[in-house]
């Protein structure tokens, strides 16, 4: 799977596959779920496409073909933003990431005044988190009821975003978490039986948890000693972290593995609460 992007002519010849685009699919974590071709038009008009300060780029795959675009915008300020939007059947297949890498690449070697590249998607967002968590884009702000949602109550808007300092030097500056729950340690066997049983049921708990839309990242790896795995754990809040606590007590990991030690520290939820994950 390779990505390249193609410039969108947004008011000449890609006008009618842009305005089909947006209309037939469906964002379900975008401001307008569903846009109505009046309202894709006005923005094409208005220049919300394409003009000095915004480009936009189909998304071909070499194999698949053409499965989303991305919008740049505010490309004349030192903070750029991108809006990245992808087929529905192309999501969940490892696109977002080399998207947001053409777009950096894109951005900071053509845009000399440009310091970071922004993006910021909804809170329940966990897939587009996760892609940006991936790709090295530093979480750095959390809105609250920053982003309107059709027909219901706002939700928070969350920032992640590079720089192009970190661009240049493969180096990634980091910034304080607060609302995300991590956990962190060492999951510790007593002998080989119970290591056994851990080999045997690791696999799918880790897909499980992967699985769960509040998971960010999730690691359980071995260690030198072979009764010993390191475990590192990110979930988008307490509430996704707790639910996630409520999930595994009940599956066959939780049951089967209930007597290994855990040697766990977490951080970012309210002191006192269970922590066995």
């Amino acid at each position: 799977m390779s990505l390249t992007i193609t410039r969108i002519d947004p008011t000449g010849r890609d006008r009618d596959e842009l305005l089909s685009f947006l209309t037939a699919e469906e964002f379900p974590f975008h401001v307008r779920r569903r846009p109505t071709t009046a309202q894709v038009t006005a923005d094409i008009d208005a220049g919300a496409w394409g003009g000095d300060d915004v480009e936009a780029f189909w998304l071909d795959d070499d194999e698949w073909g053409r499965v989303g675009l991305m919008r740049l915008h505010d490309l004349g300020d030192p903070t750029a933003m991108i809006d990245l939007r992808l087929a529905q059947r192309w999501r969940g297949h490892g696109i977002g990431t080399q998207a947001l890498a053409l777009a950096t690449d894109r951005v900071f070697r053509t845009r000399p005044s440009v310091v970071r590249l922004e993006g910021q998607t909804r809170e329940d967002n966990a897939a587009m988190r996760r892609t940006f968590d991936k790709s090295g884009w530093v979480h750095e702000a959390y809105y609250r009821d920053g982003w309107p949602v059709e027909g219901g109550t706002p939700l928070a808007s969350v920032a992640y975003s590079v720089l192009r300092r970190d661009w240049l030097s493969g180096v990634t500056t980091p910034v304080p978490r607060e609302t995300e729950v991590t956990l962190s340690g060492e999951l510790v066997c007593a002998d080989e039986q119970e290591a056994s049983r851990v080999r045997r049921l690791l696999t799918e708990h880790i897909a499980l948890t992967r699985s769960e839309p509040g998971c960010i990242a999730f690691d359980v790896t071995p260690t030198a000693d072979p009764l010993i795995w390191r475990v590192d754990e990110r979930f988008i809040d307490e509430a996704a972290f707790d639910a996630h606590q409520r999930r595994v007590a009940a599956s066959t990991w939780g049951l089967q593995t209930a007597g290994v030690e855990r040697r766990y520290v977490v951080r970012g939820r309210v002191a006192g609460r269970g922590r066995r994950p």
